[in-house]
Parts: C-alpha cells; structure tokens; sequence
C-alpha cells in the first residue's frame, strides 16, 4: 500500500470502505512518499464518495497529543501521562485464554489474555486494573509478564478479579490499567509470592478506590 500515489489510496478507500465521512489530524498523509495531504482530502474528497475532516491539534500540557506519543509512552511504563492523553484509562480487552491454573492453585485465580505481537503494551509489572465483565466492572489486579518465578517463557497479562468467583475462559473482558504498583521480579518460592500478591491486592484496593 506504501507504493500507492495518494489517489489511489482514495480510489482503495472507496472501492472496500465506501465512507461517508473521513476525519484526520492536521498531520495526517497518505499515500507514496506521503504525498497526500489533509488539503487534497478536502479537495478530492467529494469526488470519492466522503466529506473530510481536518480536526485541529489538540495538546495537554503544551505537549501535542499523537496515537505516536501514546504509543511511547506507554511503551516506556508512563502510564498516567499517556492516561492524561488519552483522556481516560489505557484499556485492552481480549478472550480469556486457558493458563496453567498456577494463580488457581496459589488461590488467586486468573483471567489470561494473550498480548497480540502488534500491540503497544506497558512494561511487564503489576498493576491495579479496573476490569469489565458482562458490562460490570470489577476492582482487580494485574501482572504482565513470564511469571519467573516459575520460570515461565510467554508474556502475557493475568487478571485477578477481587471478590469475584465465576467463571470467565472464552469471556470477552476488557482491562483498564489505572496505575503502576511494583515490576515483575522472580521470588524465593510459592509462601513469599503469596504474601506479596495478598499485598498487590491490597494496593490495588485502595488506589481503585481512589479513581
């Protein structure tokens, strides 16, 4: 698609997307090298079936709001500066995935989601999580990460869902992470997980509590 010249690009929109409408930033391009603009969208636009949208720059602290910058910063583990931009919690949502029934047998069960080679994704970490079920929401705690404490290989993210007992595999969940409590890290053996995780918990509580 890189290859496309800008029109052809419009003509590839219309013919599979037919819309109606097309809204882009003021830095928005398309097209081969970039060479169409938000300009020719206007100018063409009508042409192609579509009214466009140029939507002006929209900053937060003097710093200007990009899906490239959220992307950063979450990336880098700044989660409530890219919260602040995205004008609400960052939120994944997926199927809940089989595990290893280890948090079950812990006493902590787990909801398991995959995390999608393409997705921008904190760093590996527990987190205090809202978490959404069938259209409830939850106070909840997350890890993402190998669980190296059992030397496991796959980064995924498992929710632990307080006071909350259904069962959840093949659900559709959605997470949203409000704020960072510790890293990941590797513990000396299952009594010294459980401990930390009961005060996870407990942290995750009482920032939950506080949104």
């Amino acid at each position: 698609m890189s290859a496309l010249a800008p029109l052809e690009f419009l003509q590839l929109l219309r013919d599979n997307f037919a819309p109606k409408y097309v809204v882009v930033g003021p830095n928005y391009s398309f097209g081969r090298k970039g060479e169409g603009t938000p300009r020719m969208l206007l100018q063409k636009g009508a042409a192609y079936g579509f009214i466009a949208e140029i939507h002006p720059v929209v900053q937060v602290n003097h710093h200007l709001i990009s899906s490239t910058k959220i992307r950063n910063l979450l990336l880098g583990g700044q989660l409530e500066a890219a919260n602040t931009m995205l004008g609400k919690p960052y939120r994944i949502s997926g199927s809940v995935i089989p595990g290893d029934q280890r948090g079950r047998l812990l006493g902590f069960p787990t909801a398991n989601l995959s995390i999608g080679e393409h997705r921008a994704m904190l760093p590996n970490g527990v987190y205090a999580v809202r978490t959404t079920v069938d259209g409830t929401a939850y106070r909840a705690v997350a890890n993402i990460g190998t669980n190296p404490t059992f030397n496991g290989l796959t980064r995924h993210v498992e929710v632990h869902l307080l006071n909350f007992a259904q069962d959840l595999y093949e659900k559709t969940i959605f997470v949203e992470f409000l704020k960072k409590i510790r890293d990941e890290k590797k513990f000396s053996g299952k009594d010294a997980l459980i401990n930390q995780i009961q005060a996870d918990i407990t942290a995750a509580a009482a920032i939950i509590d506080l949104q």
